[in-house]
């Protein structure tokens, strides 16, 4: 079998002679230093080393950054490492966990498979468990072994592991009943034991986000190192120096940050001499980017492709190769390989002849070998797409702040369906006769209280609406449904309008766009797959077009999704087919971006795109005038200056508008005439709730972007007090790498203070100011050079929160943190991240001013949600709120504070269905009680932690159908092993539930021993075949049946018996059966032993 092109490309490189000189040099145990190694060229020569050296690699490089990247281009030629990231703490001081998760786990793999380890100089300084701690933490476990529950808690505690209500994340473990759930530090996975008194019963992985089993174990070693400063050391004691090969990456950078770090830290120096002296009997190896006097490589830069001017794939490939040689192009995914394939079959590009290996992996930098006629490169690299590159995958954990933040909890406020707004005060058991059910008590105006079976939890839903806090309703006052009734006016006027601006632009007609091979072209010049939800969005854009009446269509999507490529799609159809194409844009920054985006990709099919600014001469803009009227330009980007009178179109087709919300009430009302005429698409980056996305279906057309492209990097986001160390390394770090640093501060009077200090900490960095108390020219022309580079940062107010997307700056400081709300700071962090660096967000706070616990816990938030996409799950308090206003207007932003976000959604569906038959309809409560005296409730010592409790009553209630009921049950049982007959109770009583709702019952009463008292609408008498199940159906009055029960010998009936007997006739089937708590055997939807289903 040939070997693999990468096998190849190592061996040839392998045979070169400096190569052969290098490996000589570490054999001697000598130390050398090897230079000329560009971009990801360097992973050749560490794999080569890798292979011939028989010990220990360790690489030591400037920080994780350059880690990560060298880690991401190994594995693309075939080598595995592991990296030793540095360890962090939170903002108490403490060490955070999810670090010191990720070393514990680098150094046991480490151990295990002799992989290289890389490690920046901060992070192997730091001390770890010392190999006589880790094997000391080896706790062995199997199936059927017999142990102590609480001693296996004991251990997990002096680990350091948290005790928790649930396990979500490493360093925490929980109690539930006979489940113990541990997810130690060096864990890839939590593992959750189940217990049968003190025989361990099963062992299983499982998924923290959704708390499901992953696999299935028969024996198991757990790692619980105490925390025991004795068991810590340094991380050489890993190592053995004699057999270990130590290579410097990049020297120069390692001594600048060297320096930087022993200026801040006095204890860094004497670690990071210990460690020299340690390492000094080690083979070493320089490995640098700049030329050597010793052993140089020569290796170039791989060029640029796009540079090149060539639009056809063919004329790229020869102009980064030459007439000669190989190209070897790096994919990130498979899906991107066949997209690159599918491009080249396109233009008739034989890649076997043009000798093109297309290849699965990511290198950080392109190269070119002369001595080897080889050139690599990534795809991006070849198509000039400005797109990360995947140097770090991380488990997205699920928040424990966003829980505590989002969740119902006593003490919250909360909406009751039919009451209003009351406090949340618990849950409490209430007995009646021989029943006990489980209940949430609510606290009204004046201290009323009310009691609601946990049945009708469905009613009652945690207030969202403004900054949180609403006044208290009367229990059985008027005032809410007044409130209710206010709103479901206002929103069936709303949707009546929306209606009429729908069916006027349905009398309008035009021709339909269709596509053509000249679109195929251009979206060949896009060289990514689509993600589902663009692909989704461009069909349904597609399919606007191709009708014969306007689009207007709301494309919603977090930063960085897809939107732009979307609209460029949209507006190339339309430009092409002879009409003219505006895109209004809420800043001269952002028109000036899009501008150019827009150059790039159109122009080279010969659409002409032009700027209207009023930073543009008077001259250019009058000729841009004429054009526009000539219809000699295709596509103009501007301001609201494009709606003006006196811009005249010769043939406007499509309008293409840019946070639409931040424009004035002049232009909206330009904007809603246009509505009328042209094609209109509307691109949002606020996201817009699933709930109100759901509520108006049929009136506006929506495509959301949920889902960011594969490969794109996350803001690292970090919680911090603010000290100079911080703000120092920050700078420097950014200003290093000749990037641009955002510096946030909302007090316009310390703006000049903070920037002084700054000079202070960054001798050199060109600082600029800019605040809301500046004329807007002055503000634009502050952020119009901080965008041409003439500034490295920019100490402002919140000016920068939208509309400013600068590829150089990957850094943004945001001072006093804990005085934004989540959307805001959400908005901010989204300035950064738009290039191939990686880019941060510091949250900063002030020791002396600590915040209070509901700011600090919307810090965690967001520190732990720095994922792409991370909006939706943000969202909840602010960016909802802001999704309606920016959609709807802001007097509906209004209407949420006074009934709260969920019921306004309800009653905006009504509104909706109600304006589409033009007759106004009352939104109806639907409440179905059961009193069946049964034992239906949650035992404390089966679910202790309030917030727990009641999540998993609305997961009960959520369990609408058959299918849903056995998923949820078998859920249950896998995270709490054996269900107490009081849960399974309640279980079935909710199933009980909706079963009665579609069968219209109002409720159901277990009166007599033969008989149960149902009532339902008056006007419908009950029926249908269900009725079947009884001895008699006796009409009492309208609206109230007697269901009389069929006879069971000599025995009586009971509650459960009546209970299933319900359920057999409302289901058509018996749900004790599947309910039935067995035990031995693997869970129900659970994976089986020795497989994974993650």
């Amino acid at each position: 079998m040939p070997p693999s092109p990468q096998e190849a490309l190592l061996a040839a490189f392998g045979k070169l002679p400096v190569t052969r000189n290098v490996v000589a040099s570490v054999k001697r145990g000598s130390r050398c230093k090897a230079g000329g190694l560009w971009g990801a060229s360097a992973a050749l020569l560490l794999t080569t080393l890798a292979r011939q050296h028989k010990g220990s690699l360790l690489i030591l490089t400037a920080d994780d950054v350059d880690s990560l990247l060298l880690q991401t281009d190994l594995l693309a030629f075939g080598t595995q490492a592991h990296v030793l990231i540095r360890e962090e703490e939170d903002d108490d001081g403490e060490v955070d966990a999810s670090t010191r998760s990720s070393r514990q786990r680098a150094l046991q793999h480490f151990t295990g498979d002799g992989a290289p380890l890389i490690a920046g100089v901060e992070a192997i300084t730091q001390y770890v468990a010392t190999p006589r701690g880790l094997r000391r933490a080896r706790l062995e476990l199997h199936v059927g072994q017999t142990l102590d529950r609480s001693q296996v808690l004991q251990r997990a505690q002096a680990a350091g592991l948290r005790s928790v209500p649930l396990v979500l994340a490493p360093g925490e473990c929980s109690v539930r009943g006979d489940i113990v759930d541990i997810f130690p530090m060096a864990a890839d996975t939590a593992l959750r034991l189940e217990f049968f008194d003190d025989t361990l019963e099963s062992i299983r992985s499982f998924d923290a986000a959704t708390q499901r089993t992953t696999e299935v174990h028969e024996s198991f070693v757990l790692g619980l190192a105490e925390e025991d400063d004795a068991e810590l050391g340094p991380v050489v004691k890993h190592l053995t120096p004699s057999k270990t090969l130590l290579v410097t990456f990049e020297p120069l950078r390692i001594e600048e940050r060297t320096s930087r770090l022993s200026s801040f830290d006095t204890t860094f120096s004497p670690r990071m001499q210990a460690l020299q002296d340690t390492l000094r009997p080690c083979p070493a190896v320089d490995l640098s980017s700049l030329p050597s006097h010793e052993f140089d490589y020569k290796v170039l830069s791989a060029g640029s492709a796009a540079g090149s001017g060539e639009t056809d794939p063919g004329g790229r490939l020869r102009s980064v190769r030459g007439m000669q040689g190989q190209v070897f192009l790096f994919c990130r995914s498979k899906d991107e390989g066949e997209r690159l394939r599918e491009i080249f079959a396109h233009k008739d590009v034989d890649l076997r002849k043009e000798r093109v290996e297309l290849l699965e992996g990511a290198i950080s930098k392109g190269f070119r070998i002369p001595d080897l006629k080889t050139t690599a490169l990534s795809n991006v690299e070849f198509a000039g797409v400005a797109q990360q590159p995947r140097i770090r995958e991380r488990a997205v954990m699920p928040s424990r702040a966003i829980q505590s933040f989002f969740e119902l909890g006593p003490g919250d406020l909360v909406v009751h369906a039919v009451h209003g707004v009351a406090r949340f005060e618990g849950t409490e058991l209430v007995h009646r006769g021989e029943g006990t059910e489980e209940h949430l008590r609510l606290t009204f105006k004046d201290e009323v209280k009310l009691l609601v079976p946990a049945s009708k939890i469905h009613l009652v839903q945690k207030y969202v609406g403004s900054g949180g806090k609403a006044p208290l309703d009367k229990l059985g006052g008027k005032g809410f449904q007044k409130r209710k009734e206010q709103v479901q006016d206002s929103l069936f006027d709303l949707a009546a309008e929306l209606l009429e601006v729908q069916s006027k632009r349905a009398l309008v007609k035009r021709d339909p766009y269709p596509s053509d091979d000249l679109e195929r072209d251009f979206l060949d010049s896009f060289p990514f797959h689509d993600t589902a939800d663009q692909a989704r969005a461009w069909s349904e854009v597609q399919a606007d077009l191709g009708k014969d009446t306007p689009m207007d269509r709301l494309l919603c999507g977090d930063v960085g999704f897809g939107k732009t490529e979307i609209a460029l799609r949209t507006a190339f159809r339309v430009a092409i087919s002879g009409r003219q194409v505006a895109l209004l844009c809420p800043t001269t920054v952002l028109a000036e971006q899009h501008s150019r985006s827009f150059k790039a990709r159109c122009e080279p099919f010969g659409l002409n795109v032009e700027l209207l600014s009023r930073y543009r001469p008077a001259k250019q803009r009058r000729d841009v005038h004429e054009k526009l009227k000539k219809g000699s330009v295709d596509i103009v980007v501007g301001t609201h200056q494009l709606l003006g009178k006196d811009v005249a179109f010769a043939d406007l087709g499509l309008c293409i508008i840019d946070e639409e919300q931040r424009f004035g009430v002049r232009q909206k009302e330009r904007l809603k005439q246009l509505r009328h005429a042209v094609d209109v698409l509307t691109l949002s980056a606020t996201p817009i709730p699933r709930t109100l996305h759901g509520s108006l279906l049929g009136i506006r057309g929506i495509s959301t972007l949920d889902s960011p492209p594969p490969g794109r990097q996350e803001v690292e986001t970090r919680v911090a007090f603010r000290d100079d160390r911080i703000l120092r390394d920050a700078l420097l770090r950014e200003l290093d790498r000749d990037g641009q640093v955002f510096v946030v501060h909302n007090r316009i009077d310390e703006l000049e203070v903070l920037a002084q200090r700054l000079r202070g900490l960054a001798p050199g960095a060109r600082i600029a100011i800019g605040h809301g108390q500046m004329t807007e020219t002055e503000v634009e022309k502050t952020v119009r050079a901080f965008v041409r580079g003439e500034f490295d940062v920019l100490v402002s107010t919140t000016i920068v929160e939208n509309g400013i997307d600068i590829s150089r700056a990957n850094t943004i400081l945001i001072d006093q943190a804990d005085h934004f709300g989540l959307g805001e700071l959400h908005q901010l962090r989204g300035r950064v991240g738009r290039s191939s660096a990686k880019a941060y967000c510091y949250l900063l706070m002030h020791r002396d001013k600590p915040p209070g616990l509901e700011a600090r816990n919307r810090l965690k938030a967001l520190e732990e949600f720095s994922h792409l996409g991370a909006g939706f799950a943000i969202a909840m308090k602010d960016l909802e709120i802001r999704g309606a206003g920016n959609l709807l207007g802001p007097q509906q932003s209004g209407h949420i504070a006074s009934i709260g976000y969920d019921m306004y959604c309800q009653l905006l569906r009504s509104a909706v269905e109600s304006a589409k038959v033009d007759r106004k309809t009352l939104v109806h409560v639907v409440e179905v009680d059961v009193d069946l005296r049964l034992q239906a409730y949650l035992p404390e010592q089966f679910l202790k932690d309030p917030r727990q409790r009641l999540e998993l009553l609305r997961e009960m209630d959520e369990a609408t159908d058959d299918a849903r009921f056995r998923e949820l049950e078998a859920e249950l049982r896998d995270r709490y092993g054996k269900l107490p007959k009081q849960v399974v109770t309640l279980l079935r009583q909710f199933r009980l539930k909706h079963a009665l709702m579609e069968l219209g019952v109002h409720s159901v009463q277990w009166v007599e021993n033969d008989r149960l008292v149902v009532r339902h609408p008056a006007a419908v008498p009950l029926g249908g075949a269900w009725l079947d199940h009884f001895k008699d159906v006796r009409p009492v009055e309208a609206g109230k049946t007697h269901l009389m029960l069929k006879k069971i010998g000599r025995s009586k009936h009971t509650a459960d018996k009546v209970l299933e007997l319900l359920l057999q006739a409302t289901t058509g089937h018996s749900t004790s059966a599947s309910i039935s708590a067995t035990r031995g055997s693997a869970t129900p939807g659970s994976a089986t032993p020795g497989s994974a289903t993650r």
